[in-house]
């Protein structure tokens, strides 16, 4: 988090994260902590799992927080799955997001290439 106030840190488009984005970044850490206090007492990368997302939304419901709430929340807390899983640092056994990464062969044309097709 510090580095990313630092600017160390930088997103996948090369763009600084803003000084929001990393505040609701803290917050939703905070959260996340109190579940694990809460519910677990220590978190583990291994024991990041579908069931431990499932859980946290139920802990989010019974605290009777609003459904954007709980869906920032939860949003915050798929992103650093995501974060974790893109660095190799966590191996994930749950659905990442909505939408998966597109693995694609499509080979792009240069723009002579691209010319002599539509001239």
């Amino acid at each position: 988090m510090d580095d990313m106030e630092l600017g160390i840190v930088k997103k996948k488009d090369g763009d600084l994260y803003s000084a929001f984005t990393i505040r609701s970044m803290r917050s939703n850490i905070r959260v996340v902590q109190s579940f694990v206090v809460a519910t677990r007492g220590v978190l583990r990368m291994k024991d990041v799992n579908k069931e431990l997302v499932a859980d946290f939304h139920q802990f989010l419901l019974d605290k009777n927080l609003a459904k954007n709430t709980i869906s920032g929340r939860l949003n915050g807390l798929r992103f650093w799955i995501r974060r974790f899983c893109g660095e190799k640092l966590l191996d994930y056994c749950g659905e990442r997001g909505k939408y998966p990464m597109e693995i694609t062969t499509a080979i792009a044309l240069s723009i002579e290439e691209l010319r002599t097709l539509y001239i």
